[in-house]
């Protein structure tokens, strides 16, 4: 689809060349929704195709047929330019894509490691939190060892003591039991 400056810049006349055929009826050509003239491609051949036999002289033949020489030159470089650029184009849509891919392959990994940094934080906490009761469990423990230490220490002194006393008292019985005599003289 061309426009009319297009049109005549594909035939190589002028704009208004294109106009007065289109109304003249001569050129196939329609309104678009914005009220724009349009003209198809096949239809600006085949006026192009009808205006080169119109041409009478054979200067003019051999000029169009040089110009029409030239023209098909242009139109094989610029089918050239355009199979390339179209191959480019195509080229840089496969790397978007691949870069599309790659890139939500990152996010993806992105979200699996903010995950993975979540459970550790998290689990993280939970130990902190396991280590706070376990030290005071420990605490609690050394100081019950502590009183433990404290009341064996005590039961000892208070073992010794009872022993001592049971000593005393055996002696004391001991002398109770020996005569006047023995208590005298020294003898068991």
């Amino acid at each position: 689809m061309y426009s009319p400056q297009k049109a005549a810049n594909v035939a190589g006349v002028s704009r208004k060349t294109i106009m007065n055929a289109i109304q003249a009826e001569k050129l196939n050509g329609y309104n678009n929704n914005r009220n724009r003239w349009m003209i198809k491609e096949e239809d600006l051949r085949a006026w192009m195709d009808a205006r080169k036999v119109i041409s009478v002289s054979s200067s003019t033949t051999d000029t169009l047929t040089y110009n029409s020489s030239i023209k098909d030159h242009e139109i094989t470089t610029l089918q050239t330019e355009l199979k390339a650029s179209r191959d480019a184009i195509a080229e840089r849509d496969a790397k978007i894509v691949d870069l599309r891919i790659e890139g939500a392959e990152l996010s993806a990994e992105l979200k699996a490691s903010r995950n993975t940094i979540a459970e550790r934080d998290a689990t993280i906490g939970d130990l902190k939190t396991d280590r706070s009761g376990w030290t005071a469990l420990a605490e609690r423990k050394s100081v019950d060892t502590q009183k433990s230490m404290i009341v064996v220490q005590q039961a000892q002194r208070l073992t010794e003591q009872a022993l001592r006393a049971a000593e005393v008292s055996r002696k004391a019985e001991t002398l109770a039991k020996r005569t006047f005599w023995q208590r005298l003289f020294g003898r068991s």
